[in-house]
């Protein structure tokens, strides 16, 4: 094989290396020398007033902010999280305005949300003492920056829930389910059951009748 081959494989090895980059949604990998290590919010702090993902300093429900820039693979928001091995990790992330967005542990496939929403729930069982979460995208993504809302929780210790019941116990609440209606819009408190019409009819005449014998005797 000459040497004009051989410049002409290796280019083709480059550009296979590539496809496979992007196959997975991502050029980079989340490791240690990047990650930017996840700090929790109590529960018993969370914020449940509604915020903007464009207000400074604001944590609803404990979520915090990233974005993830179209075509900058270096800058993928990258997470760790230590104490995990054996416990169950919530992850939730909502994408606003709702868009396609991914993400991927460390050894597991690319999970992706739904663009109707922008919302993703994963509760998998970690497998080692540090996670590293990676925020990205794929070929299916829009060409755009998207900002997004996630938060991590690290479930009970396998012999605090040995029925394995953690993750069906929790809330899926995502920021955006904290925005409320406008002033004015009315807001329909009860709701009416079968019988419910026929029952009031009943009572509107019991009362005509009461005030007819009050009446007349």
């Amino acid at each position: 094989m000459d040497k004009h081959s051989l410049g002409h494989l290796g280019l083709c090895v480059i550009d296979l290396v590539l496809l496979m980059s992007l196959a997975k949604g991502t050029w980079s990998e989340c490791a240690e020398n990047r990650a930017e290590s996840y700090v929790a919010v109590s529960e018993a702090s969370y914020d449940r007033n509604y915020s903007s993902i464009t207000s400074e300093g604001k944590q609803p429900l404990g979520f915090h902010k990233a974005i993830w820039h179209f075509n900058q693979p270096d800058t993928t928001p990258c997470i760790s999280i230590t104490g995990a091995n054996s416990r169950r990790l919530e992850i939730m992330f909502e994408s606003v305005p709702p868009s396609r967005l991914c993400m991927k542990l460390t050894g597991a496939p690319l999970q992706c949300s739904d663009s109707g929403t922008g919302q993703l729930y994963l509760c998998p069982r970690a497998t080692e003492k540090t996670v590293y979460v990676e925020f990205t995208c794929d070929s299916q993504c829009s060409e755009n920056d998207v900002q997004f809302w996630y938060r991590l929780v690290l479930g009970a210790a396998p012999d605090e829930d040995p029925e394995d019941h953690w993750c069906q116990q929790r809330n899926r609440e995502y920021p955006e389910n904290l925005k409320q209606l406008p002033p004015g819009v009315p807001i329909n408190t009860h709701t009416e059951k079968p019988g419910d019409m026929a029952c009031n009819h009943a009572v509107s005449l019991s009362l005509m009748l009461i005030i007819i014998l009050f009446h007349f005797c």
